[in-house]
This record gives structure tokens, sequence and C-alpha cells, in this order.
């Protein structure tokens, strides 16, 4: 498996780079307009799939890690090869076809070259459900990175106050540190701390 390949890019052609790396010179699939920025003579990483197939042996390449995890999502799906996952990623960048997917957007996967209706229904169909769960995993760790934050720079004791404050009207300790957690910003006040978890708690 080439994960990806660097070197010295000695010409582009549409849809294809050539890479000399150490004297051997790497044949790359790249989408039509893939790596039109970059300049023959100057050195290159790019992100590779390795495709190997009875007659031959062929690596697709990618200007960003993004493209290739999803290109190798893509082509995982049913009907949905290495030039029409190309095809897709032409069109639309990864984010873009996460929303698209996310979202039952067939018409905008149909406009990518070589990709009709019923293909584009069947990405949506065995892909939706995998990104949402990616996403919300993301969410979740982008959510968490937030809570530390927030909990790096209050200072401890109008959390506390606020958490001993909230845990005497009833509360539990766990469901008041959560709250204040939620709620607490820098320079806040124990009190407007305290009234913005009970806003939160009561909900």
């Amino acid at each position: 498996m080439i994960m990806f390949v660097e070197g010295v890019l000695e010409f582009r052609l549409e849809g294809l780079l050539v890479i000399n790396c150490g004297g051997v010179g790497y044949s790359v699939q790249t989408g039509a307009a893939a790596g039109a920025g970059l300049v023959q003579g100057e050195r290159v990483r790019v992100y590779t799939h390795m495709s190997v197939k009875e007659d031959s042996c062929s690596l697709f390449g990618f200007l960003t890690l993004e493209e290739l995890n999803m290109f190798d999502k893509l082509i995982a799906v049913s009907g949905v090869g290495p030039k029409a996952a190309q095809s897709l990623l032409a069109v639309l960048t990864p984010d873009k076809l996460t929303l698209a997917i996310l979202t039952d957007d067939v018409a905008a996967l149909a406009k990518a070259q070589g990709v009709g209706k019923k293909t584009a229904a069947r990405v949506v169909l065995e892909l939706k459900d995998k990104l949402a769960a990616s996403a919300q995993a993301k969410a979740y760790e982008a959510q968490g990175v937030i809570d530390a934050e927030r909990s790096r720079t209050m200072s401890s004791g109008e959390k506390q106050d606020a958490t001993d404050a909230l845990a005497a009207l009833g509360y539990s300790r766990a469901d008041a540190m959560k709250a204040v957690l939620e709620v607490a910003f820098t320079g806040m006040s124990a009190e407007d701390i305290i009234k913005a978890a009970l806003r939160k708690l009561v909900k």
C-alpha cells in the first residue's frame, strides 16, 4: 500500500501527474482540475490510493488527506469505481459532499461526470448513516475541547461556589457541575453562573 508519493513534479497533463521519486517516475491519476496549482520542477506530496487489478496497477492521487478519505468511502459504495469517485470530488469538496449526502441532495451528486441519479442515490443510501455517525463523533470531540477550555480558563472558586449553591437547591452534584461547565465563561461571577445554570437545569 502506497500512502503518498513525494518528489519532484516532472510534468502534469490533464488528470495525470508524473512525480520523480529518487529517479523513479510515478504516474498518478488525478481529477481533471486537481493539481492545477502545482508547478513543474517543484517538490510535491500527493496522497494516493493504489488500485490493483489482474491486468493493471494504478495510483489515484489527492492533494489532501480529506479528499483521500472521502475517495476511500466512495469506492466502497457498490457500483462506484475510482473514476466516478474522482468525478464526485472534482465537483464537490469533501465537506460539500458530506453535506449533500446528509441532506439527500442527489441532484448535486449527479452533476459529476459519469454519475447518474441512480448511482448518486446509492451513494446517499450507503454513506448517509456512516457520515452522520462520523459527524456526530466530531461534534462530541469539539464539545469536549470547548468544555476543557472553559474549565481551564474559569476560576475554580467561582465554579465550585456555583456548584455548591446548585447542590444546596436540591440538584445532584453531577448535574450541577455539568450545567456549570456548559454555561460558564471567563469573567462571569459565581452569581451569573448560577443564574445561567438554573435556566439550563429547569428546561
